[in-house]
């Protein structure tokens, strides 16, 4: 199985590049950065996904995989604080996320 990579960026209303202007421009002209991140943070947290077919789980875990990377892209994957994480770059490529911090390349 293959999540649809891009589904804002293909043929969608919304481009993500369009968005992530958008959303950087808000965060640095909130008075609360950290409160502003948060508050963007959950509204992708309320995003519902169901798995019809209730087997490995797989669907699910390539779903959190590409929210994970939707918000790295968006500037918007925080820790408790609210501060961005220290993470250089993350990928997400076949329903698996590449992660590099500091330099090092991290897979699972």
């Amino acid at each position: 199985m293959f999540l649809y990579e891009n589904p804002l960026d293909e043929g969608g209303s919304v481009k993500l590049s369009d968005l992530k202007d958008e959303i950087r421009s808000f965060i640095r002209t909130s008075d609360d950065r950290a409160k502003a991140r948060a508050k963007l943070n959950t509204i992708i947290d309320t995003i519902k996904i169901c798995d019809p077919a209730v087997g490995s789980g797989y669907f699910l875990v390539s779903a959190l995989n590409y929210i994970i990377a939707l918000k790295s892209y968006l500037d918007i994957l925080i820790d408790e604080n609210g501060e961005p994480l220290g993470i250089d770059e993350i990928e997400y490529t076949n329903d698996e996320l590449d992660i590099k911090i500091n330099g090092i390349r991290f897979y699972y």
